[in-house]
């Protein structure tokens, strides 16, 4: 992923966040992959900060198993933000795992885009 954010030239982020899971599946799981990432890749960037900024107060499906309509239809008012604190003018990076159709990291950036940040770059591990 390091290498990945150097080659893309994305800036240095304030803020470092990921895409979250509903507390219900995060405790049946163990994990949120996408923040496990997002610690990690903090670790390279002492000056930025990792805050679970948005949540998931709805437990909706898996959007692997859904088809590209119905995961754009899906991820609707899915996500809200958990933290509203330092966001504005802020360079803010998001992170998850895996990029399939960008609907999960469209509605992500649009809550996001709410609070008025300086710039929200996204980065994945993969793409499917």
């Amino acid at each position: 992923m390091e290498n990945s954010f150097q080659e893309a030239g994305l800036p240095e982020p304030d803020i470092i966040t990921y895409v979250p899971m509903h507390p219900l599946k995060k405790i049946s799981r163990g994990w949120n992959q996408s923040e496990l990432l997002a610690k990690e890749f903090a670790k390279s960037h002492p000056d930025s900060t990792c805050l679970p900024l948005l949540k998931r107060p709805h437990l909706g499906k898996a959007q692997a198993s859904k088809a590209k309509r119905e995961r754009l239809k899906s991820v609707k008012d899915l996500f809200s933000i958990k933290k509203r604190d330092n966001i504005k003018d802020r360079s803010i990076l998001l992170i998850d795992d895996i990029l399939t159709t960008g609907a999960t990291l469209n509605a992500c950036c649009k809550i996001l885009r709410q609070e008025k940040p300086k710039e929200i770059s996204v980065l994945t591990i993969a793409r499917g």
